[in-house]
């Protein structure tokens, strides 16, 4: 609840420079609100892949399973089109870490989109570094 309210405060504050922009055509002005946008959206479903891959883990573990704290942390697991670890070296937890991972499943073909840019394409990929660090 709280990332959501976070979220759609922080979309709020970039939609109103985004539309002044368009409104004056002006596509340098506009292109870093559409990125913070593309961020923002990607951080929500980040959000979303950890919250997932957190209760996988608890309905698997029961009761038991302790906070997301205790959960491992970098399991090793190379992410996204550049490599792929093999399911049986990923252990027990790797039908969680689907769970997560699948909810990012468009990112690749959303960040073909994006101008390749530095600029552009930096702040998206610091943020999905993060985002496969907690996963």
């Amino acid at each position: 609840a709280g990332v959501a309210r976070a979220a759609t405060a922080a979309r709020d504050a970039v939609i109103t420079p985004l539309a002044a922009a368009a409104m004056e055509g002006s596509y340098r002005r506009a292109h870093p609100a559409v990125v913070q946008l593309h961020l923002i959206r990607e951080a929500e479903e980040a959000m979303e892949a950890v919250a997932s891959l957190d209760a996988a883990e608890e309905t698997r573990n029961g009761a038991n399973a302790g906070s997301v704290a205790e959960r491992k942390r970098g399991r090793g697991v190379a992410l996204g089109h550049h490599a792929r670890v093999p399911r049986d070296a990923l252990g027990p937890s790797s039908a969680s870490l689907d769970v997560g991972v699948e909810r990012l499943s468009d990112w690749d073909p959303r960040l073909a989109l994006t101008p390749s840019a530095m600029a552009t394409r930096e702040p998206i990929l610091a943020l999905r570094r993060a985002a496969y660090a907690a996963l």
